[in-house]
């Protein structure tokens, strides 16, 4: 039987360069990241131990200093960049990350992306 549990971090609040527009590139902006990491918990849940999962608290410092040394243009690249990293560091199956950029255009609250990899 294949199990599928998912590790899920919502709402991390980001500060990073993103951006086409002259403006946009002139200061950091805030993103805000969901991930959701694709992952088998038995082993943790069997164990109490931390060594056993994924640590939450670690994907979150990793997703803050991805973001603080970025510097993309676009959304898809970012996104693209991140997800590649994270599943590099953690043992994850896959990754769903969902980005938002508030205040992006200022006829909507935020516009935003969400893609899905799974590990090759």
């Amino acid at each position: 039987m294949n199990t599928q549990d998912i590790i899920y971090i919502h709402a991390i609040k980001v500060r990073t360069v993103i951006g086409i527009l002259p403006h946009e590139r002139a200061m950091k902006q805030t993103l805000i990241i969901d991930c959701e990491l694709g992952t088998d918990t038995r082993a943790a849940g069997a164990s109490d131990d931390i060594a056993d999962a994924l640590n939450y608290a670690a994907i979150c410092d990793s997703i803050t200093a991805f973001a603080a040394s970025a510097n993309y243009q676009l959304l898809e690249a970012f996104a693209e960049a991140l997800a590649a990293t994270l599943l590099e560091q953690y043992p994850a199956e896959n990754i769903r990350l969902d980005i938002q950029k508030p205040g992006a255009l200022e006829a909507t609250r935020e516009v935003g992306l969400r893609i899905y990899r799974a590990r090759k």
